[in-house]
Parts: C-alpha cells; structure tokens; sequence
C-alpha cells in the first residue's frame, strides 16, 4: 500500500467528497482545487508544442524558496493523480478534440481565452500574453511568470491534468484505511541556516547533433553542514525541472524521485539508492546529476528542493537550497 503523505491525502480527500456519480473535468477539479484566485497560480498547456507554462504571480516567482516548493508540490499532485488512474481509482479519458485544441487553460482568473492578434486574451479585465513566459495585466504590467515544462513533466501533466475523470468507489475506501500521521512533516521543512551549497559546476560534455540539438549536461555542487548537529542529506538527485529566468540564465531544480508502487505495494528504496550521507558538522557531501536539455545553457541557479517521500522512515534533511550564477565551463 502506497504511503500517503498529508498533502495527497488532502486531495484524496476532496475528490471523494466532491465526486458526483457521473464523469467530471480536470479543468474544473484543478480550478477548484489548486487553480483557484486566492492561489494566484494557472496554467496554459499547449498540445501541439507539447509544452505547458506553469504560471505564479510575480511576488512567489521571485521569492526562490516559494517558487521551488509552489512547483514541487504541483508535481506532486500530477504524480498523485496519475498513481490512482493507473491504479483504477480513477478514471481519465480524453476525446479526440482534446487532442485537436491548440492550448489548454487552467485558472479561475481566465475567463474565455482567446487568440486577438499576436496576443492571447485571458479575461475581459485585460489580461493577456504576448510572450509564453509570462502574463500582463490591462496597462501592459506583468503580473505572472511561467516555468516551462516539457519532455518528462509534459507528459505527466498531460497524463494526469487534460481530460474527463470518473472517481472509483474503492478510493473511498483507501482514504478510510490509509490515513497519514499526523506527527509526520506534510512538505518543506526548510532551514536555509544548517546546510550551504557551494563550488557549483555546469559542464556540457558533447552535443549530439543526431538527436535534434540536444545537448547532455552534468551538473554538480556540494552540500556543507553549517549547523553543531550532524545532518543526513540525500546525494543521489535528479532534474525535475526548468525554466527561463531571464534572457540569460535558467532556473534548473534537482530533487528525488516521486514514491513508486507495483500492485499497489510501496516499493522503498534503499539507503544506497538515495545516496544518504550523515554529515558532521563542517563536512561537506559532493552531489551529481546528468541531464539533457535542447537548450544551450550558459548561465543557471542550481536548486537543491528536497521532500521526504517516506513519512521520516530515514529522517534525511528536507528543504529547499540554491546557488546563483553557475557558468557553463566547457562546451566540447
């Protein structure tokens, strides 16, 4: 049985207590539950392109911490509802004019998108898009910037968000026997003070020209306990994330896998597999990770965006770091 932490638990909670008997949308459960006003978040996917653009105000975009759990936790909801489609608590299905339609809108501020010109009108206040990263107000103000999500976040957005849902009578029943601790944390437990990153490196090994410009990064930093108490950090990372800050640099996020089931049955991983490492204080772990991008990265901030998965089962440091300014050294 999968282990719930408290944040799904919420969301199994309100699909059962607003499921209705009959099919219902994934826009309007999203809209209602995540992309509501009052979370001033929204969403544009865009079926041809595959791609979407995760949309935050202005204020939490800039805000680092804010931003890298507000994208954490959205990837933790996609990741939930592809968990019980695929284990037959729910349902998706999507018709062909899903497929057909050239963008997709989530959001309770969006009111009849549209294309007008070169722009994309969002509601009859004025909001509107010119660029795909972000969002402008009736006098031409940006008031939300987008993090892009392609290839692998793509298709789990894809998967989890566009499309018709019915809810199974058996997710009733798994909320009944499967309730979190309420001991345990619920998300980011983030304590900037006890760990630093520090001499980060961004190399782009080779190109390979074969596979569409597709360029195959290595990225690396390291983890130094600040802190009088020994710390075990997680070293075994992986891209979960990227987006355009600026003309010039990227935003790229490294964090752990999302829990993984077989017939329902959690499966953990070991210690080796996280790659935990019990620092004292003053030492230092190092932590690597491979990925590969169309984009040619010159400048990025690396986040370091850690969420126990595993209710404390092997009570590693969870939380959110980053280090600005990392050049890329070498392009072969």
């Amino acid at each position: 049985m999968k282990i719930f932490s408290q944040y799904e638990y919420k969301v199994i909670e309100w699909l059962v207590n607003n499921r209705t008997g009959t099919t219902q949308s994934l826009v309007a459960f999203l809209e209602q539950f995540f992309f509501t006003k009052s979370s001033k978040r929204c969403l544009i996917i865009q079926p041809t392109e595959k791609y979407a653009m995760y949309f935050l105000d202005v204020e939490s975009y800039n805000k680092d911490e804010l931003k890298g759990e507000e994208i954490s936790q959205f990837i933790e909801l996609m990741s939930l509802l592809n968990y019980l489609n695929n284990q037959g608590y729910l349902t998706i299905f999507r018709g062909q004019h899903y497929n057909n339609q050239k963008m997709i809108f989530f959001g309770e501020v969006f009111d009849n998108p549209h294309l007008e010109k070169n722009k994309i009108v969002l509601n009859e206040s004025g909001m509107h898009s010119t660029k795909p990263e972000s969002i402008k107000n009736g006098d031409d103000e940006i008031i939300y910037k987008g993090v892009e999500l392609k290839n692998g976040n793509y298709d789990l957005l894809y998967e989890s968000a566009v499309g018709d849902f019915c809810v199974s009578k058996s997710l009733v029943q798994l909320m009944q026997v499967n309730k979190p601790d309420n001991s345990k944390p619920t998300f980011f437990n983030v304590s900037t003070n006890e760990l630093e990153l520090f001499s980060a490196s961004l190399v782009c090994k080779n190109q390979h020209k074969e596979e569409n410009q597709v360029y195959v990064y290595h990225a690396s930093f390291y983890i130094k306990n600040m802190s009088e108490k020994d710390i075990t950090v997680v070293s075994n990372v992986r891209k979960h994330s990227m987006s355009l800050d600026n003309e010039d640099s990227y935003d790229i996020f490294f964090s752990i896998s999302k829990n993984v089931t077989v017939d329902d049955v959690a499966i953990i991983p070991s210690e080796i597999d996280l790659r935990l490492v019990t620092l004292r204080p003053g030492e230092a772990a190092a932590v690597c990770s491979k990925f590969k991008s169309k984009c040619l990265i010159k400048n990025a901030s690396l986040h370091y965006s850690i969420t126990d998965n595993y209710n404390n089962r092997f009570a590693f440091w969870n939380g959110y770091l980053k280090i600005d300014n990392v050049e890329l050294k070498s392009l072969e």
